[in-house]
C-alpha cells in the first residue's frame, strides 16, 4: 500500500448539494465517508442550491462570497459546483474578468482568495458532470481559470463514473432527479475523491 497523506488532517468542502447531500444529509456525503476512513475533520460549507459565481440566490450565498467565512486552519480545501450556475444561466464571461458577477470572474475570486487565506493548504476543484451539452462550457471555465492558479481539478464530465444517460446507472447511483446522487453514489464517488486527494 502506499502511503496515506490524509490520515488525520482537516478538510473544509465549500459547495452545492453535492457537497451537502441534497435530502441524505451530510453525515451520508462523499466527503464525510471519506473523512471518516481517514480519520480526518471535515467541515461542510455545502448549501444545497447555491452557485459558484454572484452574490447569492434564493438558496443562499454564493461560494464566491461565502468562502471568507470557512474556518481559517485547515490542510485540504475543496470546491465543487458549478451545475446551478448552469441552471442559473450565470454568464461565463472572459478569463480576466475580476468581479464575481460572471462565472470566470467568480472563479477568480475564488481562486486567488483561497491561495491567499490558505497558502500551506492543499486546495482542489471538483467539476460538475455530464448531465447535458450546456455544462460542458463551465466544466470548461473551471479547468481553465484554476490551471492559471495552478490549482488541481478533479474532472467529472470526463472522469467521474457516472454515466447519466444509462437507465442502470441513474437507478443504481442517483436519485433518478437527473441532478444527484443517492447513498450509494456518494459511496462510489467518494473512493475517487479519496483518492485524487491523497495524490495532491
Amino acid at each position: 500500500m502506499g502511503i496515506n497523506n490524509l490520515t488525520g488532517k482537516t478538510f473544509n468542502i465549500l459547495g452545492d448539494s453535492m457537497v451537502h447531500g441534497h435530502t441524505l444529509g451530510f453525515s451520508k456525503t462523499w466527503a464525510y465517508q471519506l473523512a471518516q476512513r481517514n480519520g480526518m475533520t471535515v467541515r461542510d460549507y455545502g448549501i444545497n442550491g447555491t452557485c459558484l459565481a454572484g452574490t447569492s440566490n434564493g438558496y443562499g450565498p454564493s461560494m464566491a462570497t461565502r468562502y471568507v467565512d470557512m474556518d481559517n486552519t485547515a490542510d485540504y480545501i475543496g470546491v465543487f459546483g458549478g451545475t446551478n450556475d448552469q441552471t442559473n444561466s450565470i454568464p461565463i464571461g472572459t478569463d480576466t474578468d475580476s468581479t464575481v458577477d460572471t462565472f470566470k470572474g467568480a472563479l477568480n475570486v475564488l481562486c486567488s482568495g483561497l491561495i491567499t487565506k490558505y497558502p500551506t493548504a492543499k486546495i482542489f476543484f471538483i467539476t460538475p458532470y455530464n448531465r447535458n451539452a450546456v455544462i460542458q462550457d463551465y466544466v470548461d471555465a473551471i479547468i481553465a481559470i484554476c490551471a492559471t492558479y495552478s490549482i488541481p481539478v478533479f474532472d467529472n464530465y470526463r472522469n467521474g463514473g457516472v454515466c447519466w444517460t444509462n437507465s442502470a446507472h441513474v437507478t443504481a447511483l442517483t436519485m433518478n432527479d437527473t441532478y444527484h446522487l443517492n447513498e450509494a453514489g456518494m459511496q462510489y464517488a467518494s473512493t475517487k475523491y479519496e483518492a485524487f486527494m491523497n495524490a495532491l
